[in-house]
């Protein structure tokens, strides 16, 4: 979107990745195009880990009052999926603040993005940006995003860069 072209072939570059990697593995989306669910270890691996049954509950809410809303520190691990690419910055900064106080010590957040910020509104809220993000863009086989971001919360507030 930032750069001339990057449109070009959107449509094909979309459906390989509905063809080849949601319908086949993802869990959230294999539901809806197989009819099927997905198995146990098909999420993200760096995100889900591949032990234990998935715990997926819908709601509709705003995801920061819904964070919010939680104890805090009792999530181990979250996906925001692309929510922010349809916030202004000071709705990222929320979601971001929440998230943060959501996660327990050690917990993990994977947030992805149409394009990368100047600004990661989830560092400024006391989250550590993990190296693994460098490689999850071409590990997810995405053609859809420019970030995907692993975040961690820090295990004691020493950790903190």
């Amino acid at each position: 979107m930032r750069t001339g072209g990057w449109s070009h072939g959107l449509v094909e570059r979309i459906d390989g990745v509905v063809a080849t990697g949601l319908i086949r593995g993802h869990p959230w989306w294999r539901p809806v195009f197989a009819g099927r669910p997905a198995d146990r270890g098909d999420g993200a691996a760096w995100l889900d880990g591949s032990t234990g049954e998935l715990d997926l509950t819908l709601i509709e809410a705003d995801l920061a009052a819904a964070l919010t809303s939680r104890r805090p520190v009792s999530l181990a691990a979250a996906s925001l999926s692309n929510v922010p690419d349809w916030l202004d910055s000071r709705g990222i900064e929320s979601l971001a603040a929440a998230a943060s106080v959501a996660l327990r010590p050690g917990g993990r957040l994977l947030v992805r993005r149409v394009i990368r910020p100047a600004e990661d509104a989830f560092v400024l809220a006391g989250l550590i940006r993990d190296p693994v993000s460098d490689s999850l863009v071409a590990r997810e086989r995405t053609a859809l995003y420019e970030a995907v971001d692993l975040y961690r919360k820090p295990d004691s507030p020493a950790t903190l860069p």
